[in-house]
Protein backbone atom coordinates (compact mmCIF):
# COMPACT_ATOMS: atom_id res chain seq x y z
CA UNK A 1 0.00 0.00 0.00
CA UNK A 2 1.75 3.41 -0.84
CA UNK A 3 1.51 6.84 0.92
CA UNK A 4 -1.32 8.28 -1.21
CA UNK A 5 -3.90 5.24 -0.54
CA UNK A 6 -2.80 5.37 3.32
CA UNK A 7 -3.92 8.90 3.37
CA UNK A 8 -7.35 8.07 2.17
CA UNK A 9 -7.91 5.33 4.88
CA UNK A 10 -10.01 6.04 7.79
CA UNK A 11 -8.20 6.02 10.79
CA UNK A 12 -9.55 3.90 13.72
CA UNK A 13 -9.65 5.20 17.34
CA UNK A 14 -8.34 3.55 20.48
CA UNK A 15 -9.30 4.30 23.71
CA UNK A 16 -6.97 3.56 26.65
CA UNK A 17 -6.96 3.83 30.54
CA UNK A 18 -4.30 3.96 32.95
CA UNK A 19 -3.40 4.08 36.41
CA UNK A 20 -1.92 7.13 38.20
CA UNK A 21 1.40 5.64 38.63
CA UNK A 22 1.67 3.67 35.16
CA UNK A 23 4.17 2.57 33.77
CA UNK A 24 5.97 1.89 37.60
CA UNK A 25 5.46 -0.91 38.80
CA UNK A 26 2.08 -1.75 40.38
CA UNK A 27 -0.22 0.15 38.20
CA UNK A 28 -1.92 -0.84 34.78
CA UNK A 29 -3.42 0.31 31.36
CA UNK A 30 -6.12 -1.11 29.23
CA UNK A 31 -7.13 -0.63 26.18
CA UNK A 32 -10.82 -0.60 26.14
CA UNK A 33 -12.21 -0.34 22.81
CA UNK A 34 -11.53 0.31 19.18
CA UNK A 35 -14.13 3.10 17.58
CA UNK A 36 -14.67 3.89 13.90
CA UNK A 37 -15.01 7.45 14.39
CA UNK A 38 -13.66 10.04 17.13
CA UNK A 39 -17.10 10.88 17.99
CA UNK A 40 -18.23 7.67 19.34
CA UNK A 41 -14.48 7.60 21.09
CA UNK A 42 -15.18 10.79 22.71
CA UNK A 43 -18.67 9.44 23.87
CA UNK A 44 -17.96 6.44 25.35
CA UNK A 45 -15.03 8.56 27.51
CA UNK A 46 -17.25 11.43 28.39
CA UNK A 47 -19.90 9.26 29.62
CA UNK A 48 -17.98 6.83 30.67
CA UNK A 49 -19.69 4.37 28.63
CA UNK A 50 -19.10 0.71 30.11
CA UNK A 51 -17.98 1.96 33.30
CA UNK A 52 -14.02 2.67 32.01
CA UNK A 53 -13.09 4.09 34.76
CA UNK A 54 -13.37 1.09 37.06
CA UNK A 55 -13.17 2.97 40.03
CA UNK A 56 -9.10 2.62 39.38
CA UNK A 57 -8.13 4.64 35.75
CA UNK A 58 -7.04 8.20 36.59
CA UNK A 59 -6.31 8.92 32.70
CA UNK A 60 -8.01 7.84 29.56
CA UNK A 61 -6.23 8.52 25.68
CA UNK A 62 -8.19 8.54 22.87
CA UNK A 63 -5.29 7.58 20.08
CA UNK A 64 -5.44 7.04 16.68
CA UNK A 65 -4.19 3.92 14.82
CA UNK A 66 -3.81 3.35 11.20
CA UNK A 67 -5.46 -0.08 9.66
CA UNK A 68 -3.18 -2.21 7.64
CA UNK A 69 0.31 -1.63 8.69
CA UNK A 70 2.56 -2.73 11.58
CA UNK A 71 1.20 -1.83 15.12
CA UNK A 72 -1.12 0.58 13.73
CA UNK A 73 0.22 3.34 15.17
CA UNK A 74 0.09 7.06 14.08
CA UNK A 75 3.20 9.18 15.07
CA UNK A 76 0.99 12.33 15.37
CA UNK A 77 0.72 13.97 18.65
CA UNK A 78 -2.10 15.83 17.29
CA UNK A 79 -4.29 12.43 17.40
CA UNK A 80 -4.15 11.93 21.25
CA UNK A 81 -6.90 13.51 23.29
CA UNK A 82 -6.36 12.99 27.15
CA UNK A 83 -8.94 13.24 29.68
CA UNK A 84 -8.29 13.33 32.98
CA UNK A 85 -11.13 11.72 35.90
CA UNK A 86 -12.40 14.56 38.09
CA UNK A 87 -14.73 13.50 41.05
CA UNK A 88 -15.03 10.48 42.99
CA UNK A 89 -15.37 7.26 41.67
CA UNK A 90 -19.53 7.31 41.84
CA UNK A 91 -19.99 11.00 40.63
CA UNK A 92 -17.18 11.83 38.96
CA UNK A 93 -16.40 11.76 34.82
CA UNK A 94 -13.52 12.40 32.47
CA UNK A 95 -12.96 15.63 31.60
CA UNK A 96 -10.22 16.71 28.62
CA UNK A 97 -7.17 18.17 29.47
CA UNK A 98 -2.93 18.21 28.41
CA UNK A 99 -0.89 15.68 27.87
CA UNK A 100 0.13 14.57 31.48
CA UNK A 101 4.15 15.35 31.67
CA UNK A 102 5.02 11.30 32.12
CA UNK A 103 3.11 10.49 28.91
CA UNK A 104 4.38 13.19 26.66
CA UNK A 105 6.78 10.82 25.08
CA UNK A 106 4.68 8.01 24.93
CA UNK A 107 2.40 6.74 21.60
CA UNK A 108 -0.63 4.49 22.47
CA UNK A 109 -2.48 2.35 20.34
CA UNK A 110 -2.95 -1.14 19.74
Amino acid sequence: MNKRQRKKQKLLWTITVLTAGWPRKGASHACMAVCTSLRHAQRIVESNEWDIHEDNYAYAVIAAIEPNIAYGLVHRRKEHRWYCWEGTPDEGRYVRCATPEQYTHVLFGL
